[in-house]
C-alpha cells in the first residue's frame, strides 16, 4: 500500500527514519571510515567539511546538475568536454528527466519538514557547506545557470 512521505515519517518507518541506520548518510559519506565518522556529531561534520576542502576538486547539488556539467567540463575538461550537451540531448531523446518523476507526489507538509529538519540537521550543515562551495566555484569561473 502507498503512503505519502508524511504517513512514512509519522510512522518512523526505517525508510523514513533519518535518525536510524538510513540517517547521517551524507555526512558519513564525506566523512571517511574513522572512529569519529560512526556516530553522529559536530567533529564528524566538520571532519566531512575538511574532507571536501582537501579531497574532492568539485562537488555539486543535484538540483544543479546541468551547472555541475558546466564547471566540470571546465575544471577537468580531458573527462568531461561535452558533457553538458550529451546530458541535453540524452535527455531531449529520452525524456530522462520527465520519467524519473514521482506521479502523485505530493509535498511533505510543514511540520513534517520541521521534523525532518531536525533529524537530518547534521547532514544539512554538509549540503549547505556544499552548495555554498559549488556556488562560489561557478562565480570564480563565470559559470551562471
Amino acid at each position: 500500500m502507498a503512503q505519502t512521505f508524511d504517513e512514512c515519517v509519522l510512522s518512523n518507518d526505517w525508510e523514513c527514519d533519518a535518525e536510524g541506520k538510513e540517517g547521517f548518510l551524507l555526512t558519513k559519506f564525506f566523512c571517511g571510515h574513522d572512529q569519529i565518522c560512526r556516530q553522529p556529531s559536530q567533529m564528524a561534520v566538520e571532519r566531512a567539511k575538511e574532507n571536501i576542502r582537501r579531497h574532492y576538486a568539485v562537488v555539486g547539488v543535484l538540483e544543479e546538475f546541468s551547472s555541475f556539467l558546466k564547471v566540470l567540463e571546465v575544471v577537468m575538461p580531458q573527462f568531461f568536454r561535452g558533457a553538458q550537451d550529451t546530458w541535453q540531448d540524452l535527455n531531449q531523446q529520452t525524456n530522462l528527466l520527465e520519467d524519473q518523476r514521482t506521479i502523485n507526489r505530493s509535498p511533505p507538509s510543514p511540520r513534517i519538514r520541521k521534523i525532518m529538519r531536525e533529524r537530518l540537521k547534521l547532514d544539512y550543515q554538509v549540503y549547505y557547506f556544499i552548495r555554498e562551495r559549488f556556488h562560489m566555484q561557478k562565480a570564480r569561473l563565470g559559470i551562471q545557470d
